[in-house]
């Protein structure tokens, strides 16, 4: 899981074809080319073709399965492209889990001129999504249905630590598994669960995007619109552009909290340099 500079997310799980330290290795190449290729490619689908065409040139003995997610944290929408992988379980309130009806396309190493598909996917608040490796479902003698009827019936509400522990628990309890197993859990909180925001940076101007993309995260996390969420990141930019120029150095301290009646405050300020502190103050519809 990593941060694209578009200020999504990126969330992937893979599994390279046999074992022991070849696998291990490939996946490792695996994870470079992808990271890499995703600076410039935030489409699922497009993301694992470049990764495709990467392993058809490059490791022509390896295959593997893979499933890109990207994650827009200030709409709440998941994009979704398999690569021949088992599907997410998604992670609801109220209830056990439900399988992710995305369809698979083939896997990485196979086909590289086959088209891929993405899948657009909601996930409001308080629901998240669980990625795995098949080590997890797949037992010898038993049939495939019966893991995923399992697994389903594991993933209940919870912290993103209490779902995993659980489902590791009821799938596999003191048993070895036959092969690896990987757990990837992303959930979104409800914004009543949200706590404030405190970021420390360098003063200096070159700081200010990536601030911008952490404030619109989390007024989205809160309950802000997308217009919301960019008014709050322009007005913290503009306080903080105010404070480095008269800070000329040391540390940035932003703060971000809410209070009642749906309103917000930033505040911004450079500890040690004797310098004022800037507040910014906002009322967002959803919370009031």
């Amino acid at each position: 899981m990593f941060d694209l500079p578009s200020g999504e997310v990126c969330v992937v799980v893979g599994d390279v074809v046999g074992s022991g330290l070849t696998a291990a290795v490939a996946m490792g190449r695996l994870r470079t080319a992808l990271r890499a290729y995703a600076l410039q490619i935030q489409d699922p689908a497009e993301l694992l073709h470049a990764v495709d065409v990467h392993v058809h040139h490059f490791e022509r003995d390896v295959m593997a399965t893979a499933l890109c997610a990207v994650l827009d944290p200030t709409t709440h929408r998941l994009r979704l492209s398999c690569a021949g992988h088992p599907p997410p379980v998604l992670a609801v309130p109220r209830g056990p889990g439900r399988l992710v009806d995305v369809r698979p396309d083939v896997p990485l190493g196979v086909e590289p001129d086959r088209p891929r598909r993405t899948a657009e996917l909601p996930l409001p608040a308080g629901h998240g999504l669980l990625l795995y490796t098949d080590g997890l479902i797949e037992r010898r003698g038993v049939a495939l249905d019966a893991g995923f009827d399992a697994l389903r019936a594991a993933v209940r509400p919870g912290t993103a630590e209490e779902v995993c522990s659980t489902v590791m628990q009821e799938l596999l309890g003191g048993t070895e598994a036959a092969d690896d197993v990987a757990l990837l859990m992303v959930l979104r909180r409800c914004p009543g669960d949200v706590e404030p925001l405190e970021l420390r940076v360098p003063a200096r101007p070159a700081e200010l995007p990536r601030l911008r993309i952490e404030v619109r995260r989390w007024s989205a996390a809160v309950g802000a619109t997308p217009e919301e969420s960019d008014d709050l990141a322009g007005a913290v930019a503009a306080a903080c552009t105010a404070v480095i120029a008269q800070a000329h150095r040391g540390t940035l301290a932003v703060r971000l909290h809410t209070g009642a009646g749906g309103t917000v405050a930033a505040e911004v300020g450079a500890p040690g340099t004797g310098g004022a502190t800037v507040t910014v103050r906002r009322t967002f519809a959803g919370l009031s």
